[in-house]
């Protein structure tokens, strides 16, 4: 039920219509003319709850103009996309892709033309990470390194042995997220803010993904700024070949400021769900140590209370 059972919310077009909140960044709009999103789910993902166009109506009230869709281990759908695009032209762009999701690294593999998602390890070695690194740029496409602080922070960080920032700049990877908006950890990563914007590491640069699977989780805090001579994915794509990316960091952080209905549904199997979650170690294709020990204790707790009650009624009734 945690993975595919009801979400949350209800979802609907109009949920994103009231303009007056909308997030609106504050960028020079001479130098940058595309405010992109790297790293977003779909329903594609087990754990993602918007479709293609809820994507792109939400991506415009918290002030982007452009994402990637990076569905785990699931390439986007280009035809798809194409149709959006095309009905969207001039005001939102769609770009294809996907996220590499193992138990060691998660990578955003931007622009990619397929994927043969048999190809995944569980576990990775260092030359298969360096492999997916080489094929994505064979397919045209760029690699950002997603969410340091959520993949690697705590006393059991939620993937084992994960490369560190020089390894994967000595593989080639073209970027690394500087900020998460779904990262529980460290939403703005300063220490790959820091470490992409040196000056003797001029072959990689800064991205934010808002890594939405759904809204009400994220925390707005930065974005993406470029500039490309055409608002159409190879222009966009010739753009981040190049490195030619700044980040708008919001370094104090929004809340999501939508609201959307609850699914009845959801609350009804309310607690499978969570009992779901409390027990889910698989992070859809990677090892997860996320384990809610937390929710695993009350469970045990409200068992053991509603035997003890029902135990005293059935003495008191005898």
């Amino acid at each position: 039920m945690s993975l595919v059972g009801p979400d949350r919310f209800l979802y609907r077009l109009r949920d994103w219509d009231d303009r007056a909140k909308n997030i609106v960044p504050t960028y020079d709009r001479e130098k940058f003319n595309i405010v992109l999103d790297t790293h977003s789910h779909t329903r594609k993902s087990l754990d993602g709850a918007l479709t293609l166009e809820h994507s792109i109506a939400y991506h415009k009230a918290v002030g982007f103009n452009a994402a990637v869709i990076t569905d785990h281990n699931i390439p986007a759908d280009w035809n798809e996309i194409a149709r959006l695009n095309e009905e969207h032209a001039g005001e939102f762009l769609l770009i294809p892709g996907m996220e590499w999701t193992t138990g060691r690294i998660h990578m955003c593999f931007i622009g990619i033309d397929g994927w043969s998602t048999d190809s995944i390890p569980f576990n990775p070695t260092d030359d298969q990470i360096r492999s997916a690194i080489d094929e994505a740029h064979s397919r045209g496409g760029v690699v950002s390194v997603c969410h340091y602080p959520w993949s690697t922070w705590g006393y059991y960080p939620r993937t084992h042995d994960h490369p560190t920032r020089e390894q994967i700049y000595d593989w080639g990877a073209d970027f690394i997220e500087v900020a998460c908006w779904d990262d529980d950890k460290l939403p703005i990563d300063y220490a790959s803010y820091t470490f992409v914007n040196s000056p003797t590491r001029p072959n990689i640069g800064p991205c934010c993904g808002t890594d939405v699977h759904e809204p009400y989780t994220a925390q707005i805090c930065g974005w993406t700024l470029l500039k490309a001579e055409e608002m159409t994915i190879e222009s966009v794509m010739e753009e981040l070949r190049r490195h030619r990316t700044e980040a708008l960091l919001l370094s104090e952080g929004k809340p999501y400021p939508f609201r959307h209905r609850r699914n009845t549904l959801q609350i009804v199997f309310a607690p499978l769900v969570g009992l779901g979650r409390a027990f889910r170690r698989v992070h859809l294709g990677g090892n997860s140590t996320n384990v809610e020990s937390a929710a695993i204790a009350a469970w045990v707790g409200w068992v053991e209370t509603l035997f003890v009650i029902f135990e005293l009624l059935r003495v008191t009734i005898r």
